[in-house]
Parts: C-alpha cells; structure tokens; sequence
C-alpha cells in the first residue's frame, strides 16, 4: 500500500500543471507561450539596458522565428511613476546582428487583448507598427471584425512611448539595434491575458524578410502566442530554464521510480 500511495503522490504532482489549466479554451500556437510578470523596478525608456539587471526581471528572451537573431522581453506594473498612463506594459526588443539605423527598419507588436483568438482581427485587437527610427513612423491599428483600421487613441509620451538606439547591453558587447517600448494596457482595452505577436525586420538584411515570435499571419490571432500575466515579481533565482530543468528532473524521477516499481514486480 506504502509503494501505491508514493506512486499515486509521484503521478499528482507531476499532473498539477496540466490540471492548473484545464477549462482554458484558447486558440493559440503551442509552444509559444509563457508567464507575464511585474517588473522589479520600472524600466527607463532610453533605447538602451540603463543598468545591467534592468531586464533581468523577465522569464526569459523570446527569440524570433528565422534567420534573423532578434528577441524581446517584456514586462508590466499596476501604475507607472514616471508619468506613463493606465497599466503601463514595458518591452525591450534587441537585432543582435543590426548595427544600422536604416529608414526601412521595422517591428510590430499584435495584441489580442482578451485572448479571444478568431481568424480575422476584431475589436479587443491591437497592431502597434513602427517603421524607421523616430515618432512619425508610428501606425496603430484595432480591429473591426474583418480587417486593421488605423486609430488615434494612443498619445506619444503618455499611453506610447518608443526610444532606440545602437548601444552595447549584457546581453551583447557589440553595440545593435535596441529599442524599448511603453503601452498603456488599460488604454487599448487589454485584459490580464493576451495573444501577441512580434515581428521585426532589418533592412540592412532584407533577405531575411520579416521574422515573427510565432512565425505567423498578423491578421490571423488564432495563430498568435499567448501571455498570462501574473500579479507579482519573477521570484528571486527562477528563470525559465531552471523551471525546465527542474521539470525535467521530476519526471525522471518519477519514471525511474514507476520502471523499478514494475521490475520489483516482475520478480515476485
């Protein structure tokens, strides 16, 4: 009895996470998710890492889909002291291969902001298009239903702001193409989880197209990924990865247990 009630404790325990998300109907691609943490201390939006654990605070980079070596983290607060309006959502994007300021350089970021997914974009959904490198190339977009409709509702400076740079950061000693980003969530109407996309492209390596976190359609938000925000800081010392790691052991764990529990069996 001692054996099939470690065994049943070994089976619940590895069952919790599936369990934590049953009921959740979303459309969204697997494997292109993850958890949406407050950040520890605001970031300053200058274009470039203002400290070297600015953007440690995060659950890890997302690389994009392709051949173009950019990725993006992202992170939120309740409220800003620094004068940004609503439920300010903080992002840094970094063209790790990008030393250029070309007037053709690119990214978007697509919210779905009540994770209602669908095949065409509707009116909890967000485009945010910004092209060359200074406030005149912004373009923001909600849906109507059927396709992208250029709106107004989002002021520089208060619900929006955008900064770049050619700058070094920990990440990369060369100094690339990083650019940090501030939306008011409360303004675009964004619940606490949401399907994104983000895309970018480099001029200076127009070969390479337009790369996407996931690969997929900007007017597709079944296709997008999917963020659940959650209402407190990274804990101290957990990063994506050792959640993989420690995962991966337990489920280890677990089957190595289960085969000498079978073998122990056989033998009698």
């Amino acid at each position: 009895m001692r054996k099939i009630g470690v065994t049943f404790c070994i089976i619940a325990l590895l069952s919790l996470g599936l369990l934590a998300n049953a009921g959740i109907v979303t459309a969204y691609q697997e494997g292109y998710e993850f958890d949406h943490y407050m950040a520890v201390t605001e970031p300053t939006i200058d274009g470039e890492w203002t400290t070297p654990d600015e953007w440690t605070d995060v659950d890890m980079e997302h690389q994009m889909d392709g051949d173009l070596n950019v990725g993006f983290r992202t992170n939120w607060l309740m409220s800003s002291s620094t004068g940004y309006t609503g439920y300010p959502v903080f992002w840094i994007i970094e063209f790790y291969d990008d030393n250029t300021e070309d007037a053709g350089d690119y990214w978007q970021i697509c919210y779905d902001g009540k994770a209602t997914d669908g095949s065409a974009p509707d009116a909890d959904d967000v485009r945010i298009d910004f092209v060359g490198h200074d406030q005149s190339g912004l373009t923001v977009y909600r849906g109507d239903g059927s396709e992208w409709v250029e709106t107004t509702e989002l002021t520089w400076g208060e619900s929006i702001e955008i900064v770049d740079s050619i700058s070094e950061s920990p990440t990369n000693s060369t100094p690339h193409y990083i650019v940090e980003i501030v939306v008011d969530h409360q303004l675009i109407d964004s619940g606490p989880d949401q399907c994104v996309r983000v895309a970018a492209y480099d001029e200076s390596n127009s070969e390479a197209g337009v790369q996407a976190w996931p690969d997929s359609s900007p007017d597709v938000p079944d296709e997008w990924g999917q963020t659940w925000s959650i209402m407190e800081t990274i804990p101290e010392g957990l990063t994506f990865a050792i959640m993989v790691f420690l995962s991966s052991v337990s489920l280890l764990v677990g089957q190595q247990y289960l085969q000498k529990c079978s073998k122990k069996r056989e033998k009698q």
